[in-house]
């Protein structure tokens, strides 16, 4: 019977699940007692070797997650075996038993049942929402500092498939300025934004209504956004006014979103200035930085000189719009104008006059370039012959220009200065 109580014993604290019971009751000063009548397999309960017992530990081991509890077995067996710890044939001092109980209990007060266990498709969700979001701010990420449209239109269009990634995708460009502190990419905003508008015709009207939430909604939030950017309403006001300037909407919009969001004072005056840039249109360059959109880059200025030439020498006008384009610049298409005010001056020749001026009401007509930049180019133009930083007359540009006013949706306010 010593041998016995003994072998029992022994196999007893060998077992883990005793250990981490017995653990529990040390941590918790409490009595922990087991009658070793009961650890035996004669005794017709169950114990370490008994088949019923390894049955129901093979039983367990199928699902860890979703334990499987007979309805036989005491509530607080449940909620040991729940917790990994086995519900042991063993008796427990009442103290223990109810301290083990309240330690239980805040998982497993109610009976476990199937509808309690996630079958792993929300998680699945989750990474695949997350891991689509980092694909999308990684495109535009790379569209903002490479400036390639067609690239990141064609990426960007095969998320817009539902209103909530339409909205995330719309939000991320829009608040491309205020986050990155990049305040010279108005013009790349809103050419990304059109291009996404045009991409699909059939869902046009939806997209834009997605838009002006976006749009709402970060004039709501203003105030936020001026912790993060002290400029946001300056900056904010004058990328509205590019979305109106580059034709994405008409002037009344501004003053339908200022009559919405005039319950926040800041969110009206970004609205107000926004108003003013449309109607002075050069007031943009005091919000962007020196280098913000206005100043010709060298290099860029080279490539477009090289293409004007080679249309002039022979290339057909879809050739050199194909090649301007592919060059990628957005914001900086008031150069093309400039440049080819100066090429037809330069030339002083009627043919490269009509050629020059027939290339830039055809990128007009395409919608490849706007009112306003033709603006910009003719106006920097002029200006640059008034302050002799180019030594050319007025009336040598004379026919360039009025080949632009032959174009009746070209507007006479937006040359009416270039005399």
């Amino acid at each position: 019977m010593n041998y016995s109580r003994s072998r029992c014993n022994s196999e007893r604290f060998d077992d883990p699940e005793v250990l981490a019971e017995l653990q529990f009751a040390k941590e918790n000063n409490l009595e922990y007692t087991f009658d070793i009548e009961q650890t035996t397999n004669g005794g017709g309960k169950r114990s370490r070797n008994n088949s019923v017992r390894s049955s129901e530990k093979l039983t367990n081991t199928k699902s860890p997650v979703k334990p499987k509890l007979s309805k036989s077995s005491s509530k607080a067996e449940k909620k040991a075996r729940a917790r990994g710890i086995s519900g042991c044939s063993i008796k427990k001092s009442k103290s223990f038993s109810d301290e083990y109980d309240s330690y239980c209990s805040d998982d497993f007060d109610n009976e476990t049942s199937e509808d309690d266990f996630s079958d792993g498709n929300d998680d699945y969700e989750y990474y695949r929402k997350d891991s689509q979001n980092h694909c999308i701010t990684a495109a535009i990420a790379d569209y903002f500092t490479s400036l390639e449209l067609e690239p990141a239109v064609g990426e960007l269009s095969s998320y817009l498939t539902n209103e909530q990634d339409i909205f995330f995708v719309f939000n991320k460009i829009v608040i491309h300025p205020l986050e990155s502190g990049d305040h010279g990419l108005y013009s790349a905003v809103s050419s990304l934004l059109i291009a996404l508008l045009e991409n699909d015709q059939s869902q046009h009207n939806e997209r834009l209504e997605v838009l002006i939430r976006v749009i709402e909604d970060v004039l709501l939030n203003i105030k936020e956004w001026m912790l993060d950017c002290p400029k946001a309403i300056e900056v904010f006001a004058a990328l509205l006014a590019q979305f109106v300037l580059d034709g994405l909407f008409e002037k009344s919009f501004l003053t339908t979103i200022r009559a919405k969001v005039s319950m926040i004072d800041d969110a009206e005056n970004c609205t107000v200035k926004a108003i003013e840039i449309t109607e002075e249109p050069e007031m943009i360059c005091k919000v962007l930085p020196c280098d913000g959109g206005l100043r010709p880059i060298d290099s860029l200025t080279e490539d477009i000189c090289k293409i004007l030439k080679d249309f002039v020498s022979g290339n057909t006008i879809d050739e050199c719009r194909k090649k301007l384009l592919a060059l990628n610049a957005p914001m900086y298409k008031h150069e093309i104008v400039y440049q080819a005010a100066l090429l037809s001056a330069n030339e002083n020749d009627k043919t490269t006059t009509c050629l020059l001026g027939n290339l830039i009401t055809t990128m007009f007509d395409n919608k490849e370039i706007t009112q306003y930049y033709i603006g910009i180019g003719i106006r920097r133009f002029f200006n640059d012959i008034d302050n002799k930083i180019i030594k050319i007359s007025k009336n040598e540009v004379g026919g360039f220009v009025d080949i632009l006013r032959q174009n009746s949706k070209i507007e006479e306010d937006c040359i009416k200065n270039c005399k």
